[in-house]
Protein backbone atom coordinates (compact mmCIF):
# COMPACT_ATOMS: atom_id res chain seq x y z
CA UNK A 1 0.00 0.00 0.00
CA UNK A 2 1.29 3.45 -0.90
CA UNK A 3 0.64 6.69 0.94
CA UNK A 4 1.44 9.83 -1.06
CA UNK A 5 1.37 13.05 0.93
CA UNK A 6 1.88 16.75 0.22
CA UNK A 7 2.21 19.42 2.90
CA UNK A 8 1.36 22.79 1.40
CA UNK A 9 1.16 26.31 2.78
CA UNK A 10 -2.53 26.06 3.62
CA UNK A 11 -3.56 22.42 3.25
CA UNK A 12 -2.20 18.93 3.66
CA UNK A 13 -3.36 16.49 0.98
CA UNK A 14 -2.90 12.75 0.76
CA UNK A 15 -3.70 9.77 -1.46
CA UNK A 16 -3.72 6.13 -0.33
CA UNK A 17 -3.32 3.43 -3.00
CA UNK A 18 -3.57 -0.35 -2.79
CA UNK A 19 -2.95 -2.64 -5.72
CA UNK A 20 -4.59 -6.06 -5.45
CA UNK A 21 -2.56 -8.38 -7.68
CA UNK A 22 -5.08 -11.21 -7.35
CA UNK A 23 -7.89 -9.23 -8.96
CA UNK A 24 -5.66 -6.75 -10.83
CA UNK A 25 -7.43 -3.81 -9.21
CA UNK A 26 -6.17 -0.63 -7.57
CA UNK A 27 -8.29 0.94 -4.87
CA UNK A 28 -7.72 4.48 -3.66
CA UNK A 29 -8.80 6.96 -1.01
CA UNK A 30 -7.89 10.62 -0.82
CA UNK A 31 -8.30 13.44 1.63
CA UNK A 32 -7.16 16.87 2.70
CA UNK A 33 -7.25 19.05 5.77
CA UNK A 34 -6.25 22.56 6.67
CA UNK A 35 -2.88 22.97 8.35
CA UNK A 36 -4.61 24.78 11.22
CA UNK A 37 -6.72 21.66 11.89
CA UNK A 38 -3.62 19.49 11.87
CA UNK A 39 -2.10 21.77 14.50
CA UNK A 40 -5.05 21.35 16.86
CA UNK A 41 -3.92 20.10 20.26
CA UNK A 42 -4.41 16.42 21.06
CA UNK A 43 -3.42 14.22 23.98
CA UNK A 44 -2.81 11.13 21.89
CA UNK A 45 -1.52 11.01 18.31
CA UNK A 46 -4.28 8.52 17.51
CA UNK A 47 -6.82 11.26 18.24
CA UNK A 48 -5.35 13.47 15.53
CA UNK A 49 -7.57 14.00 12.48
CA UNK A 50 -4.85 13.00 10.00
CA UNK A 51 -4.19 9.74 11.84
CA UNK A 52 -7.90 8.90 11.86
CA UNK A 53 -8.43 9.76 8.19
CA UNK A 54 -5.52 7.65 6.95
CA UNK A 55 -6.09 4.62 9.18
CA UNK A 56 -9.84 4.62 8.54
CA UNK A 57 -9.19 4.80 4.80
CA UNK A 58 -6.63 2.01 5.01
CA UNK A 59 -9.14 -0.24 6.76
CA UNK A 60 -11.89 0.63 4.27
CA UNK A 61 -9.66 -0.26 1.33
CA UNK A 62 -8.64 -3.59 2.78
CA UNK A 63 -12.10 -4.54 4.02
CA UNK A 64 -13.52 -3.87 0.57
CA UNK A 65 -11.56 -6.79 -0.83
CA UNK A 66 -12.36 -10.22 0.61
CA UNK A 67 -8.89 -11.59 -0.12
CA UNK A 68 -7.34 -9.14 2.34
CA UNK A 69 -10.13 -9.16 4.89
CA UNK A 70 -8.04 -11.06 7.47
CA UNK A 71 -4.77 -9.26 6.73
CA UNK A 72 -5.51 -5.66 7.65
CA UNK A 73 -2.84 -5.52 10.36
CA UNK A 74 -0.25 -7.12 8.11
CA UNK A 75 -0.53 -4.53 5.36
CA UNK A 76 2.58 -2.34 5.13
CA UNK A 77 2.28 1.29 4.09
CA UNK A 78 5.08 2.81 2.02
CA UNK A 79 5.22 6.58 2.40
CA UNK A 80 6.40 9.13 -0.16
CA UNK A 81 5.95 12.75 0.83
CA UNK A 82 6.99 16.31 0.16
CA UNK A 83 6.55 19.58 1.97
CA UNK A 84 6.67 23.29 1.33
CA UNK A 85 5.03 23.98 4.69
CA UNK A 86 6.40 25.02 8.10
CA UNK A 87 9.00 22.85 9.81
CA UNK A 88 6.86 22.41 12.93
CA UNK A 89 4.09 20.94 10.77
CA UNK A 90 6.56 18.52 9.18
CA UNK A 91 7.65 17.33 12.63
CA UNK A 92 4.06 16.68 13.66
CA UNK A 93 3.33 14.80 10.43
CA UNK A 94 6.44 12.64 10.93
CA UNK A 95 5.17 11.74 14.42
CA UNK A 96 1.80 10.73 13.03
CA UNK A 97 3.27 8.74 10.14
CA UNK A 98 5.68 6.96 12.48
CA UNK A 99 2.73 5.82 14.59
CA UNK A 100 0.82 4.63 11.51
CA UNK A 101 3.61 2.67 9.81
CA UNK A 102 5.55 1.63 12.92
CA UNK A 103 8.83 3.24 11.88
CA UNK A 104 10.26 6.60 10.91
CA UNK A 105 9.11 7.53 7.40
CA UNK A 106 11.69 8.18 4.68
CA UNK A 107 13.03 11.68 4.15
CA UNK A 108 10.84 14.08 2.22
CA UNK A 109 11.28 14.51 -1.52
CA UNK A 110 13.51 17.34 -2.67
CA UNK A 111 14.47 18.71 -6.05
CA UNK A 112 17.78 17.07 -7.09
CA UNK A 113 20.89 19.22 -6.71
CA UNK A 114 21.49 18.87 -10.44
CA UNK A 115 17.89 19.74 -11.27
CA UNK A 116 17.64 16.73 -13.58
CA UNK A 117 16.24 13.23 -13.65
CA UNK A 118 15.85 10.56 -16.33
CA UNK A 119 12.55 8.73 -16.66
CA UNK A 120 12.64 5.43 -18.50
CA UNK A 121 9.14 4.86 -19.79
CA UNK A 122 8.04 1.90 -21.90
CA UNK A 123 8.00 3.96 -25.07
CA UNK A 124 10.59 6.69 -24.43
CA UNK A 125 13.44 7.98 -22.30
CA UNK A 126 12.74 11.43 -20.92
CA UNK A 127 15.23 13.82 -19.37
CA UNK A 128 13.37 16.00 -16.88
CA UNK A 129 15.25 19.21 -16.19
CA UNK A 130 14.79 22.35 -14.12
CA UNK A 131 17.02 25.10 -15.53
CA UNK A 132 16.82 27.36 -12.50
CA UNK A 133 20.09 29.03 -11.48
CA UNK A 134 19.99 27.05 -8.23
CA UNK A 135 17.87 23.92 -8.85
CA UNK A 136 18.05 22.67 -5.26
CA UNK A 137 16.13 25.80 -4.19
CA UNK A 138 13.32 24.92 -6.60
CA UNK A 139 10.18 23.95 -4.66
CA UNK A 140 9.57 20.22 -4.26
CA UNK A 141 5.90 20.64 -5.20
CA UNK A 142 6.87 22.33 -8.47
CA UNK A 143 9.42 19.59 -9.13
CA UNK A 144 6.80 16.89 -8.53
CA UNK A 145 4.40 18.66 -10.91
CA UNK A 146 7.14 18.79 -13.56
CA UNK A 147 7.86 15.07 -13.13
CA UNK A 148 4.12 14.36 -13.26
CA UNK A 149 3.89 16.29 -16.52
CA UNK A 150 6.86 14.40 -17.99
CA UNK A 151 5.36 11.06 -16.96
CA UNK A 152 2.26 11.83 -19.03
CA UNK A 153 4.48 11.35 -22.07
CA UNK A 154 5.78 13.55 -24.87
CA UNK A 155 3.51 15.78 -26.96
CA UNK A 156 3.16 15.57 -30.76
CA UNK A 157 6.44 17.19 -31.84
CA UNK A 158 7.14 16.52 -35.51
CA UNK A 159 10.91 16.96 -35.71
CA UNK A 160 14.04 17.70 -33.68
CA UNK A 161 13.90 21.32 -34.86
CA UNK A 162 10.46 21.84 -33.40
CA UNK A 163 9.70 22.45 -29.75
CA UNK A 164 6.42 22.16 -27.90
CA UNK A 165 5.64 24.83 -25.33
CA UNK A 166 3.53 24.13 -22.27
CA UNK A 167 2.57 26.65 -19.61
CA UNK A 168 2.12 24.87 -16.29
CA UNK A 169 -0.01 26.78 -13.79
CA UNK A 170 -0.45 26.02 -10.10
CA UNK A 171 -3.33 28.07 -8.74
CA UNK A 172 -3.54 27.98 -4.96
CA UNK A 173 -2.28 30.09 -2.06
CA UNK A 174 0.17 31.43 -4.61
CA UNK A 175 -0.16 31.34 -8.37
CA UNK A 176 2.86 29.77 -10.05
CA UNK A 177 3.34 29.99 -13.81
CA UNK A 178 6.11 27.76 -15.18
CA UNK A 179 7.21 27.55 -18.80
CA UNK A 180 8.03 24.07 -20.09
CA UNK A 181 9.67 23.11 -23.37
CA UNK A 182 9.52 19.61 -24.85
CA UNK A 183 12.17 18.66 -27.41
CA UNK A 184 13.11 15.50 -29.28
CA UNK A 185 16.79 14.78 -28.66
CA UNK A 186 16.94 11.62 -30.79
CA UNK A 187 14.78 8.59 -31.52
CA UNK A 188 12.67 7.80 -28.44
CA UNK A 189 14.66 10.27 -26.33
CA UNK A 190 13.08 13.51 -25.14
CA UNK A 191 13.82 16.48 -22.93
CA UNK A 192 11.13 18.06 -20.76
CA UNK A 193 12.71 21.28 -19.51
CA UNK A 194 11.39 23.96 -17.19
CA UNK A 195 13.07 27.10 -18.47
CA UNK A 196 11.66 29.81 -16.18
CA UNK A 197 8.67 30.73 -14.06
CA UNK A 198 6.82 33.39 -12.08
CA UNK A 199 5.19 33.40 -8.64
CA UNK A 200 2.64 35.88 -7.31
CA UNK A 201 -0.23 35.93 -4.77
CA UNK A 202 -3.18 33.67 -5.54
CA UNK A 203 -6.87 34.61 -5.69
CA UNK A 204 -7.50 34.53 -1.94
CA UNK A 205 -4.36 36.51 -1.10
CA UNK A 206 -5.38 39.19 -3.59
CA UNK A 207 -8.87 39.34 -2.10
CA UNK A 208 -7.36 39.72 1.38
CA UNK A 209 -5.12 42.52 0.15
CA UNK A 210 -8.09 44.59 -1.00
CA UNK A 211 -10.28 43.97 2.04
CA UNK A 212 -9.66 47.57 3.17
CA UNK A 213 -12.34 48.74 0.71
CA UNK A 214 -15.51 49.27 2.76
CA UNK A 215 -19.06 48.11 2.07
CA UNK A 216 -18.16 45.57 -0.59
CA UNK A 217 -18.39 41.80 -0.85
CA UNK A 218 -16.73 40.79 -4.13
CA UNK A 219 -16.37 37.15 -3.04
CA UNK A 220 -20.15 36.74 -2.76
CA UNK A 221 -20.74 35.90 -6.43
CA UNK A 222 -17.30 36.12 -8.07
CA UNK A 223 -18.70 37.73 -11.23
CA UNK A 224 -15.99 38.50 -13.77
CA UNK A 225 -16.66 40.68 -16.80
CA UNK A 226 -14.78 42.38 -19.60
CA UNK A 227 -16.45 45.68 -18.76
CA UNK A 228 -17.50 45.62 -15.09
CA UNK A 229 -19.91 48.36 -14.02
CA UNK A 230 -19.99 48.06 -10.24
CA UNK A 231 -17.31 47.89 -7.56
CA UNK A 232 -17.72 44.21 -6.68
CA UNK A 233 -17.48 43.11 -10.30
CA UNK A 234 -14.57 45.49 -10.87
CA UNK A 235 -12.60 43.89 -8.03
CA UNK A 236 -13.45 40.35 -9.14
CA UNK A 237 -12.57 41.09 -12.74
CA UNK A 238 -9.38 42.93 -11.85
CA UNK A 239 -8.12 40.07 -9.68
CA UNK A 240 -9.08 37.48 -12.28
CA UNK A 241 -7.28 39.37 -15.03
CA UNK A 242 -4.17 39.76 -12.87
CA UNK A 243 -4.13 36.00 -12.26
CA UNK A 244 -3.92 35.15 -15.96
CA UNK A 245 -2.06 38.19 -17.27
CA UNK A 246 1.39 36.55 -17.29
CA UNK A 247 0.29 33.77 -19.66
CA UNK A 248 0.80 34.59 -23.32
CA UNK A 249 -1.14 32.84 -26.08
CA UNK A 250 1.88 33.16 -28.35
CA UNK A 251 4.24 31.30 -26.01
CA UNK A 252 2.23 28.13 -25.40
CA UNK A 253 0.75 25.26 -27.34
CA UNK A 254 -1.27 24.34 -24.27
CA UNK A 255 -1.89 25.51 -20.70
CA UNK A 256 -2.12 22.87 -17.97
CA UNK A 257 -3.62 23.94 -14.63
CA UNK A 258 -3.66 22.32 -11.20
CA UNK A 259 -4.20 23.46 -7.62
CA UNK A 260 -7.15 24.33 -5.39
CA UNK A 261 -8.22 27.35 -7.46
CA UNK A 262 -7.68 25.74 -10.87
CA UNK A 263 -11.32 26.00 -11.96
CA UNK A 264 -11.44 29.69 -11.06
CA UNK A 265 -8.18 30.31 -12.92
CA UNK A 266 -9.42 28.52 -16.05
CA UNK A 267 -12.64 30.55 -15.98
CA UNK A 268 -10.60 33.77 -15.90
CA UNK A 269 -8.28 32.54 -18.64
CA UNK A 270 -11.22 31.61 -20.86
CA UNK A 271 -12.63 35.13 -20.58
CA UNK A 272 -9.53 37.30 -20.74
CA UNK A 273 -6.81 35.36 -22.56
CA UNK A 274 -7.89 32.22 -24.40
CA UNK A 275 -7.89 32.40 -28.19
CA UNK A 276 -6.17 29.49 -29.88
CA UNK A 277 -4.81 28.06 -26.62
CA UNK A 278 -6.81 25.72 -24.43
CA UNK A 279 -6.46 25.51 -20.65
CA UNK A 280 -6.83 21.97 -19.31
CA UNK A 281 -7.32 21.08 -15.67
CA UNK A 282 -5.09 18.35 -14.20
CA UNK A 283 -5.98 18.64 -10.50
CA UNK A 284 -3.79 15.82 -9.17
CA UNK A 285 -0.65 16.51 -11.21
CA UNK A 286 1.59 16.90 -8.15
CA UNK A 287 0.46 13.48 -6.91
CA UNK A 288 1.09 11.97 -10.33
CA UNK A 289 4.65 13.22 -9.92
CA UNK A 290 4.95 11.95 -6.34
CA UNK A 291 3.70 8.55 -7.47
CA UNK A 292 6.21 8.46 -10.33
CA UNK A 293 9.04 9.41 -7.97
CA UNK A 294 7.92 6.74 -5.48
CA UNK A 295 8.67 4.08 -8.10
CA UNK A 296 12.25 5.19 -8.76
CA UNK A 297 13.66 6.32 -5.40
Amino acid sequence: MKLLLEIGNTRLKWVLLQNFSVSNKTLARKGSLYIKDLNSSFKDIKDNLLFKEITDSRDQILKSHLYFKKDIKKSRIEVTWLSVGPEEVEKKVIQILTTIIGKTPPKKLLTPYTGSLTLNLNYAEIEVRCSYDDPKAFGADRWAALVGLAALGPPPVKSEKDGYQITLVSSGTATVVDHITWKIMKDKTWKCELTDGMIYPGFEKMYSAISFVKNINPKKNRNIKFNPRNTNDAINSGIAKCQVSTVSNRNSNIVLVHGGCSKEWIRAFSLFKAKDVKAIERPWLVFEGIHTLSTII
